[in-house]
């Protein structure tokens, strides 16, 4: 998994450095930065497939005004990244430079201390010893444009590390509309809203559709009996519902499907595929109070590592106290407009609170104005010992 994340020059990451656990939770007040953070560990995937120009498309990018390019990735699309991995349990440091040509011309991996690739210069060097004289286009990391035989053998880790990193998933624009006005007619990959759902769910395999049935019902939907994938000129998903007192069970379309359900429903399936990272932003959005307890239960107990930002103190309660102290991140602008992080629970007030609170009510109890003006009344020594001091 990521256990931690350097950005500069990405937005208004500047200088951004943050700690990531098994399950993350980002927090802060409105503008923080919570789904720019998202966005840029998922910039990390097209980064290490080569693809950096369909993350772009995805969002609509390129059709903002070349003036305001800046304002997306400062200095022209430049910008750096530091990603700290725990993989097959070795420390992993993957570090780069994306210049305005939209590939790291300066980009290192270090496995366990020792630097298995380096590029400087248009030379890339595996293993202190394999140098290679870069003459191939390819965008993002130069794992993206070696062939694998390069480097498999001497060092299989590489493609360990870029698996995982391609399979980051991010469902951050999630959307019950998107989800219903792509079924039928999309046939690309799901996208990050949801997108081709209906046909992702269509190509799962025998084993993991059935488990993913089983989970809805048990955890959502004691009602719920049957999804089913139906091919009429596209593929459309039913849902079969048996109440008490009806003796037929009740068809429904998706179109005509509750909100919470949809999205039940893409978050459970992104995590019986081979993805390493889930990426979702407001969890809560659509989702009742309890079935919300039980999702975020779920996604503490599911094989996948799991970013999200919520506003909800619910949330955070759901969150056990351990996992709250390591997870809950809490994002704020400094004086500058940047975006910075901490723990939540390593700032005095909030660690002392939730020695009698729950995390959720240990959050709402903290005035986060307050908080914010006292990170940025000290200087980078002194909040280093602020976060040091014991309650």
């Amino acid at each position: 998994m990521i256990t931690r994340l350097k950005v500069n020059s990405f937005k208004s990451l500047v200088d951004f450095d943050i700690p990531l656990s098994k399950v993350t939770c980002l927090v802060g007040l409105n503008g923080a930065g919570k789904s720019t953070v998202l966005q840029a560990i998922h910039l990390l995937q097209y980064i290490m497939s080569g693809e950096f120009k369909n993350w772009s498309r995805d969002r609509n990018f390129f059709s903002i005004p070349s003036k305001y390019y800046s304002d997306i990735i400062n200095e022209r699309f430049s910008f750096s990244f530091y990603v700290e991995l725990n993989i097959l349990g070795k420390k992993i440091i993957w570090r780069g430079n994306l210049n305005d040509d939209l590939r790291c011309l300066e980009e290192d991996v270090v496995v366990e201390g020792d630097v298995v690739v380096s590029v400087r210069n248009g030379v890339c060097i595996i293993g202190g010893q394999t140098q290679i004289d870069i003459a191939i286009d390819y965008h993002g990391s130069i794992l993206s444009g070696l062939k694998e035989k390069f480097y498999t053998d001497s060092y299989p880790i590489l493609k360990d590390i870029k698996n995982y990193i391609t399979n980051i998933r991010s469902l951050e624009r999630l959307s019950p509309f998107l989800i219903r006005s792509t079924e039928g007619k999309y046939s690309g990959p799901l996208g990050n809203g949801g997108e081709g759902l209906t046909n992702f769910i269509a190509n799962m395999n025998k084993e993991s559709f059935k488990e993913l049935k089983k989970i809805i019902r048990n955890l959502f939907s004691k009602q719920l009996r049957d999804i089913r994938v139906i091919s009429e000129d596209g593929n459309y998903l039913y849902f079969y519902e048996k109440y008490v007192n009806r003796h037929k069970l009740i068809k429904t379309i998706s179109a005509d499907i509750n909100d919470g359900l949809l999205r039940q429903l893409a978050i459970i399936s992104q995590t019986l595929v081979n993805n390493s990272i889930l990426l979702l932003d407001e969890l809560e959005n659509g989702i009742d109070p309890e079935a919300v307890e039980k999702l975020v239960q779920y996604l503490i107990e599911c094989p996948q590592q799991v970013i999200f930002t919520t506003h909800s103190l619910l949330i955070m309660n759901y969150i056990p106290d351990d996992l709250a102290k390591e997870g809950v991140i809490f994002l704020y602008r400094n004086n500058k407009g940047h975006i910075q992080g901490v723990r939540f629970f390593d700032l005095p007030e909030p660690k002392e609170k939730l020695t009698i609170l729950g995390p959720g009510e240990a959050y709402v109890d903290c005035y986060l104005h307050d908080i914010v003006n006292q990170l940025n009344s000290v200087t980078k020594e002194e909040k280093t010992n602020l976060l040091d001091q014991q309650p």
